[in-house]
């Protein structure tokens, strides 16, 4: 009896453990269903934000590609703007040269004009002061002859008066003293009387003739003067002439002068345009670089991101499958042993504080793609960048080799069927 008690008391015992065990087991697997419902709930909703995620990276990717080509074709217009500008450096350049030489043309001829007016000035110099010498000289040789013919004509009015004074009447007492020899040679006196008067006929006709001579020389000499007056004023009109063509020339040098300095003024006006349009290209340009490290920094760190995400998800997914792979054995041991299917023999209670902080994980997440979202909408990229190559760090040949190429998004699109 007390046997019998004792495995009465024994199998009391049993069956109050039993039923601790299987309030246990209850417990545990409505404790295990609730985090079944809680972990099914924390998938739909970790797939709803997944495609919300890959939604947004869709779109990061189609805006990536798209601000790609935009920037592909303002590299392009930057090399055609580049060349354009190149062609009209070229132009201008070509132009300066043209309008250059036309300049050295023009100083060669505007030299050898001045050289040609030196050299008819000092010519008409020296034909003025051979004209002057000359002048000078006849002048001299007028007042000589003027000279010689004034005495000729005072030694003819002085002749002239002796010839035709009248001969003096002799004084009423005149006394004549008787000279026989005197008396006896009156033919002789007579002829030596008509010999002086032969004598003064000559001398006057060489004085006729000298004064016809002078009145001659007095003609040449009032032609000569017409002559040199007529000199003087071809003299005095080719003077003119030269200072007008000097005047002329001297105007149309400060002309030109002008010219060069007014364009000289617009060459340094648009150089300055260009330089400030350069400067301006180089900030947009060196913008443009920092934006781009900025979108490529952004890149590296969300595919970062998704890789760690991807691994973590991977990592979780295997893990509830396992634990499902276990409650699917536990449930069909059960079933086979004939037990209530509401008993999960072996069950282990696990506290909701040892579950995996999922919902952190994924609100982080969610602000993380969030905010990389909101920043890519609210970039606002320059319409046409006009880097400088020579400047900029990616101005190299494999980056020129690239713009002309087909630009491909370099982030893989996310895909739930094939995760």
């Amino acid at each position: 009896m007390p046997e019998i008690d004792d495995d009465l008391g024994q199998a009391g015992s049993d069956r109050a453990e039993a039923r601790r065990l299987l309030a246990e087991a209850r417990a545990a697997h409505r404790t295990v269903e609730r985090a079944r419902a809680k972990l099914e709930a924390d998938r739909k909703a970790l797939e709803s934000r997944v495609l919300r995620f890959n939604q947004v990276q869709s779109d990061f990717n189609a805006t990536m590609v798209t601000d790609r080509d935009r920037l592909r074709d303002s590299w392009a217009e930057f090399h055609a703007r580049q060349k354009r500008l190149t062609d009209e450096w070229d132009e201008v350049n070509r132009f300066h040269a043209e309008q250059a030489s036309l300049l050295d043309v023009r100083a060669a001829a505007l030299t050898v004009r001045e050289k040609d007016d030196a050299d008819a000035r000092a010519r008409l110099q020296r034909e003025l002061v051979e004209l002057r010498e000359e002048a000078s000289a006849l002048d001299a040789r007028a007042r000589n002859a003027r000279l010689v013919v004034e005495e000729l004509e005072r030694q003819r009015e002085q002749l002239r008066a002796e010839v035709l004074a009248p001969p003096p009447e002799p004084p009423l007492d005149l006394k004549v003293a008787l000279d026989r020899a005197t008396d006896r040679d009156l033919a002789k006196w007579a002829n030596e009387l008509a010999k002086k008067e032969d004598r003064l006929n000559v001398e006057r006709a060489s004085v006729t003739a000298l004064f016809a001579s002078v009145a001659r020389d007095k003609s040449g000499i009032n032609d000569q003067r017409r002559v040199l007056a007529e000199q003087f004023s071809q003299l005095a009109a080719a003077r003119a002439g030269w200072q007008a063509a000097e005047r002329a020339t001297v105007i149309e040098m400060e002309q030109l002068a002008r010219t060069l300095r007014h364009r000289e003024a617009e060459l340094d006006a648009r150089e300055q345009r260009l330089n400030r349009a350069d400067a301006h290209r180089r900030d947009e340009g060196y913008a443009l670089w920092q934006l781009r490290l900025r979108l490529e920094a952004w890149q590296s760190k969300l595919v970062a991101f998704e890789m760690r995400w991807h691994t973590e998800r991977e990592h979780l997914e295997a893990e509830f499958a396992k634990r499902e792979e276990a409650l699917a054995v536990h449930e069909a041991q059960a079933r086979v042993n004939g037990g209530d299917p509401d008993v999960v023999p072996y069950a282990t209670w696990v506290p909701e504080a040892s579950l995996p902080a999922i919902p952190a994980e994924l609100s982080a997440l969610r602000d993380e793609v969030e905010r990389m979202a909101a920043v890519l909408l609210e970039t606002d990229l320059p319409e046409r960048p006009e880097p400088n190559d020579a400047e900029l760090p990616w101005g190299t040949e494999e980056v020129r080799g690239f713009v002309g190429s087909t630009i491909e998004s370099g982030v893989t699109l996310f895909d739930a069927r094939a995760a």
